[in-house]
């Protein structure tokens, strides 16, 4: 014999743990209010066309009660979602027995009902109009536009696939393949936001502005101008991403993250913004896209073809903190409204062999051909481009004790097309350091200092016989100090800027 049995309780709250040894398998559903937006809303149909057979009465049911119902916190599941719509067709079907349609809506449902659906706050609108349900309606009628677009997401996802197995047959160049990828997916995400542009409910216009929001940060840091089409087209694919059930099978999931990489790196601008980008999405929105959705990200970016302004020479500043190197890099390239400067914050527990394995992946992914500059921390680092002679491509120049003063100056000097042997004389010139000591100005206490030839122990002890000695009215301040350091610096001494020196005491004139 086999038991199953079911519960919407919390299994170790409310079970002893004797009951549960004798329970071998356990398998927790997802609550309803965490399943796909269209399992929900197919469930809330499903249970009109069920009450409709039930009473044989086609019935209209306002968007405004189904949008209701969608937003509803179920706490019992499917069974309270089933019961609160059977309550609502009995209500209203016991009130209009001879009505050819039953009608529901905000008016006749009833003060109780009515309360309870005013306690959702409608965030979600997932139909504008009423919809009609009679005995014969299927499910499937509401599912096609569903379907469809499943359809078009799994089509879409075995031409990606394709590209990567025509590229490992060599059949296409990685160029080709990655304006395939973007011309794929900039048509899918278009049908996607397409077929959406009736459902402009508050959530999605929340989203939009959220996503615009992170692309302006995204922009502003460097330095591109992306459309704002595109921005509204991303907000819609996001959104609207959990609608979609596509399972991607190991095998699958290894061609993308193989697609991804290759792709990542022949895209230096587009990967750049879809990583900090990711990591936007994963502060702001508290999710984490999936594998599927970066690549078609990365292609629907290609495909925008993005201005990106570029120098010449290519600039990174290394430099040890959480955000030390990323931190001046902003600063410099937000003032030289250029982007000029790459970042690399490094542990402070980092080794040069490690800086140079991360310099060997730069040079790979950027053209560097023309000159590097970097900018360090530590003279430590200086030791780079011996380390690096054999992958650079260009004259490779390291300057040591990074600060932002320096990275703007020799940000100003990339940008003015300044040779990279100049840059280097220019910096050792101009940015020798200087110093200044300034003193507080305030009115200065009276002073008298003791001092000795012998030293400063005969000095302590004409101190101390004067303190004991003066009326304790007298704000006087007094100090032992050794008779040579007076003779040596005179009233250049800091006792001569802080304080009103009125006398010396001691044995000999300083």
């Amino acid at each position: 014999m086999r038991l199953i049995f079911a519960t919407t309780e919390d299994l170790n709250e409310t079970f002893l743990k004797t009951f549960m040894r004798r329970i071998p398998v356990s398998i927790k559903v997802p609550d309803l209010n965490d399943r796909s937006k269209t399992e929900l809303k197919l469930h809330i149909f499903k249970a009109f066309i069920q009450e409709s057979e039930r009473l044989a009465r086609p019935i209209t049911v306002s968007a405004w009660v189904i949008n209701r119902l969608y937003n509803l916190k179920y706490k019992s599941n499917v069974g309270e979602l089933k019961t609160n719509i059977r309550l609502l067709c009995a209500r209203v079907f016991s009130q209009e027995k001879t009505a050819e349609t039953i009608i529901i809506n905000s008016e006749s449902i009833g003060n109780t009902f009515l309360t309870n659906l005013m306690a959702s706050k409608e965030q979600e609108v997932v139909v504008k109009e009423a919809v009609n349900f009679s005995p014969k309606s299927q499910l499937t009628d509401f599912e096609e536009q569903l379907q469809d677009e499943n359809s078009l997401l799994l089509n879409g996802l075995q031409k990606i696939l394709g590209l990567v197995e025509q590229y490992q047959k060599r059949i296409l160049s990685l160029d080709n393949a990655k304006r395939q990828l973007a011309r794929e997916a900039a048509a899918l995400i278009d049908r996607i936001v397409h077929g959406n542009q009736q459902f402009q409910d508050e959530s999605l216009k929340y989203m939009t502005s959220v996503i615009q929001g992170l692309f302006d940060y995204l922009e502003s840091s460097f330095f591109v101008k992306i459309k704002g089409n595109a921005i509204v087209a991303i907000a819609n694919y996001i959104y609207r991403k959990n609608d979609f059930e596509i399972k991607i099978t190991p095998k699958e999931t290894i061609l993308l993250e193989r697609l991804l990489g290759l792709i990542s790196e022949n895209a230096g601008i587009e990967t750049q913004l879809l990583k900090s980008f990711l990591d936007l999405v994963k502060t702001k929105l508290d999710f984490k896209l999936d594998l599927f959705s970066q690549v078609l990200l990365m292609g629907y970016l290609i495909s925008l073809e993005i201005d990106y302004q570029c120098s010449g020479q290519s600039a990174i500043i290394l430099a040890h903190g959480f955000s030390t190197a990323s931190s001046i890099a902003d600063v410099a390239n937000q003032f030289l409204d250029y982007k000029v400067f790459d970042a690399f914050d490094m542990p402070l527990s980092i080794s040069v062999n490690q800086v140079r394995e991360f310099m060997d992946q730069y040079l790979k992914k950027y053209d560097c051909s023309k000159g590097l500059v970097i900018l360090v921390d530590m003279g430590s680092l200086m030791v780079l481009p011996e380390s690096l002679e054999e992958v650079v491509e260009g004259p490779l120049l390291v300057i040591s004790n990074v600060s932002t003063q320096e990275a703007l100056y020799v940000g100003e000097l990339i940008r003015n097309g300044t040779a990279i042997d100049e840059i280097g004389r220019k910096v050792q010139e101009k940015l020798r350091p200087t110093y200044r000591l300034s003193y507080p100005i305030v009115k200065k206490a009276p002073m008298i200092i003791t001092t000795c030839h012998t030293g400063v122990g005969s000095a302590k002890q004409i101190q101390k016989f004067l303190e004991n000695s003066m009326p304790q009215n007298l704000d006087y301040r007094i100090e032992a100090v050794d008779y040579a350091y007076l003779t040596q610096y005179a009233d250049q001494s800091p006792y001569f800027n802080q304080y009103d020196v009125v006398s010396i005491v001691g044995t000999s004139d300083p």
